[in-house]
């Protein structure tokens, strides 16, 4: 009888913790070469109103080795890049895969399901066997990557931990130069990506949280070098329990995204993170249910976009 009783107390335990890990879906959305100041000036609605209406980290930067693959594995795995090892920019498919789990691994390991939607076959070096559920390599536009997840989400739940990768601001950086007519159009059009991301998401779950980055800004045709507009990207949280009006200080570095999602999946953190939770301003629990409207957040304005 006690063997019974201390199985049934287990499972209960595993299907509390599923639900609750279900209830809270997370998506991160990485926008590639969208530098801080970016957004106002390129007047991206969408990604200004998910300032507004949640945690904006006004002192959010990238690595040092401010390029695309080492600041992705970083925010990835939680990890500086002289600790993860990937310091180049390219795919090279005799290097394999990061050797370190990232937060989709991790999520994994402990019973979420996971999936990531990408434009650069260089971010293959994350695909670690056994972390994901679900991955999809795209066209090179952010309408294509929302496109994917619209497709796959015709048939399937909004998986608990997704990692979405957007390419326009880089691609149109580099060609014409940050800061160009074509670089503001290129945010403007992953604002657009952004804003269908994340109804579609809502629609299937409304506690969904979001987490929008990138993982480096620009300079004229380049961002590399250690300079502000390089360095400088966007950390913006937004959704179930997440305050409204918030601009937090505090500064924040990209591989504090892995241990952010950790923490919100209550699962312990790996003793070799340099990442830390961020500093969320958060709603509490007794605010909620006090008033249930109070964070019902289907924002932005306009319907879903189709294009």
């Amino acid at each position: 009888m006690f063997k019974i009783q201390t199985t049934l107390i287990i499972l209960l335990f595993l299907f509390v913790n599923s639900i609750h890990a279900k209830s809270n879906p997370i998506i991160v959305i990485s926008i590639d070469g969208l530098r801080y100041d970016a957004i106002k000036i390129a007047r991206a609605t969408n990604l200004l109103k998910l300032m507004e209406t949640g945690n904006n980290f006004t002192k959010s930067s990238t690595i040092d080795l401010s390029i695309t693959l080492p600041s992705h594995t970083s925010m990835l795995t939680g990890l500086d890049y002289t600790q993860h090892g990937i310091t180049w920019n390219e795919y090279i498919p005799a290097n394999g895969v990061v050797k370190f789990p990232t937060f989709l691994e991790l999520a994994k390991n402990n019973g979420s399901k996971t999936a990531m939607f990408f434009t650069k076959d260089k971010l293959k070096h994350l695909l670690r066997p056994n972390s994901l559920d679900y991955y999809e390599e795209t066209k090179n536009t952010g309408n294509d990557v929302a496109q994917a997840f619209k497709n796959y989400l015709k048939t399937n739940d909004l998986p608990d931990v997704t990692f979405i990768h957007l390419p326009d601001p880089d691609r149109e950086g580099h060609k014409f130069g940050w800061l160009s007519p074509f670089y503001i159009k290129a945010v403007k059009d992953a604002d657009k990506a952004v804003d269908i991301i994340i109804r579609l998401a809502r629609e299937k779950n409304k506690n969904v949280i979001s987490i929008i980055s990138a993982d480096h800004g620009g300079t004229f045709f380049e961002h590399s070098l250690p300079i502000e507009t390089n360095r400088h990207t966007p950390m913006i949280v937004n959704g179930y329990n997440i305050k409204e009006n918030q601009n937090i200080e505090t500064p924040v570095k990209i591989y504090d995204i892995a241990a952010t999602v950790l923490k919100l999946l209550s699962i312990e953190l790996p003793e070799n993170f340099t990442g830390k939770p961020l500093p969320l301003s958060l709603i509490v629990e007794e605010e909620l249910a006090k008033s249930p409207k109070i964070n019902n957040k289907t924002m932005l304005d306009k319907p879903v976009l189709t294009h």
